[in-house]
């Protein structure tokens, strides 16, 4: 039986028994007003509003924590609430310990074979699997690879050295790139303010110095004044300077970046909100960073010296995304993730492969992850989980239903092991949450 059969089948047997009840009589008011009361208990498809949102999200939690283990999570949390099991008559404990077991014994090194099992199982689009195995190749052992959508049409695998951040220039920093549009600069002194630079006494300092020293800087701030701008570009044109000025606006987008290219340059950063003096801060050592590049789109920053901070901000970060609800921050995170990684490759969708694959980026991305956690956990084979589950004694029903779950999917269905694990516990704490609720309010927005 499909995927989609099944799913629908048991979509129905949830919504069709009076599992969840919206109780009119005798329902306490909540305040003394008549409408308010109609409001509250006036409301239809007490599943569609209350349950199937509970359900989508352990499934995308799950996905998440482990690749293909979103799609196991829907499908057994289905049946988990269709079934007539009591909250009481649940075996939690005994459940996951044999989940554990089994998925102990059944664990396989990712192999070639493998691999490329994963990759057919989630794409069927050549391209896909092209660019994915050409990624792989050039990433090696030492470098991620990340995936989002391009702007051209055709895609495109590019290795990128360093951390880079992204970020659109503005037409006053434009004007002291060269006719490659680049700024391209080695053992680079780095001065990054959190703040605005409003007038050139407050560098001057540092003018005087690199003026003596010849050496190039990278001047980061919120904004800098026109006469700022303009004092520093005559010197630069003159030759008597080098200093690179890059304005960061406090935008949602911006709001950390400088913060993480402070960790790149493994500097400090000047905050005068906080009573640093620019004057005074500037008249410091400034640090030195091995290579930087400047481009209209983006800043690239080779520094050895700053990888353990770099590397520490980004377990920070990756511990924060996996505990975050809301999508806008987690696309932040992500892009700050990326940021921080150092060496990498990075794939980028073309228009042409969408229009091909219009879940192009998501079926990269899912195996992208897959490989990830498969390189950490090992798989799992499918037909394998099965048929250790079946030679179980006295199976739980919960373990009967989890059965049910993985016979819908492909018995030659390659899975990252995590995936077993995470979808049984993910979807067995919903399971009892929503057990263990005896009232439901719905609100209709009117």
């Amino acid at each position: 039986m499909g995927t989609k059969k099944e799913t629908n089948r048991l979509l129905k047997k949830i919504t069709s028994k009076d599992n969840f009840l919206i109780v009119k009589d005798s329902f306490s008011t909540i305040t003394k007003d008549k409408v308010q009361k109609s409001l509250f208990i006036d409301c239809e498809r007490s599943f569609e509003k209350l349950i199937k949102p509970i359900i989508l999200n352990t499934a995308m939690e799950s996905e998440v924590l482990s690749p293909f283990s979103g799609d196991l999570s829907f499908v057994f949390l289905l049946r988990l609430l269709s079934s007539n099991i009591d909250k009481r008559g649940v075996s939690k404990s005994i459940f996951l310990e044999e989940i554990s077991r089994i998925s102990s014994e059944s664990r396989n090194d990712l192999c070639a074979s493998s691999l490329n099992k994963i990759i057919s199982n989630t794409t069927k689009s050549d391209h896909i699997k092209k660019i994915i195995s050409n990624s792989i190749r050039m990433a090696g052992s030492e470098n991620k690879i990340f995936v989002e959508p391009g702007v051209s049409e055709e895609s495109s695998i590019e290795l990128v050295k360093g951390y880079y951040f992204k970020r659109q220039l503005s037409q006053e920093s434009q004007c002291f790139l060269n006719a490659e549009n680049t700024w391209e600069r080695k053992n680079v002194k780095t001065f990054i303010i959190d703040g605005d630079v409003t007038t050139v006494s407050d560098i001057h300092f540092l003018l005087e110095s690199l003026s003596k020293s010849k050496r190039p800087c990278i001047l980061i701030a919120r904004s800098f004044s026109p006469d700022v701008l303009n004092t520093l570009h005559a010197n630069f044109r003159r030759g008597t300077l080098d200093i690179m000025p890059i304005d960061f606006p406090f935008e949602q987008d911006t709001a950390n970046m400088l913060v993480d290219i402070t960790a790149a340059c493994n500097t400090d950063i000047v905050t005068p909100l906080k009573g640093d003096l620019i004057s005074k801060s500037c008249r410091k050592d400034l640090k030195e960073v091995k290579s930087i590049k400047v481009t209209s789109s983006g800043i690239t920053i080779i520094n050895p010296q700053s990888d353990r901070r770099c590397h520490s901000l980004l377990l920070n970060l990756k511990n924060r995304i996996q505990n975050e609800k809301h999508i806008e921050i987690k696309e932040i995170l992500s892009k700050r993730i990326t940021s921080l990684s150092g060496s990498k490759v990075i794939i980028k969708i073309g228009k042409y492969a969408v229009r091909e694959t219009p879940t192009a980026v998501e079926e990269a991305d899912k195996i992208l992850r897959a490989i990830s956690s498969a390189t950490k956990n090992g798989t799992i084979v499918n037909r394998d989980i099965i048929s250790k589950i079946k030679k179980i004694d006295s199976p739980t029903i919960e373990m009967k239903l989890f059965l049910e779950s993985l016979k819908i999917f492909p018995m030659d269905m390659i899975l990252p092991s995590a995936s077993i694990t995470i979808a049984a516990k993910k979807c067995l704490s919903t399971f009892h949450i929503v057990k263990n609720t005896s009232h439901g309010l719905l609100v209709d927005n009117i």
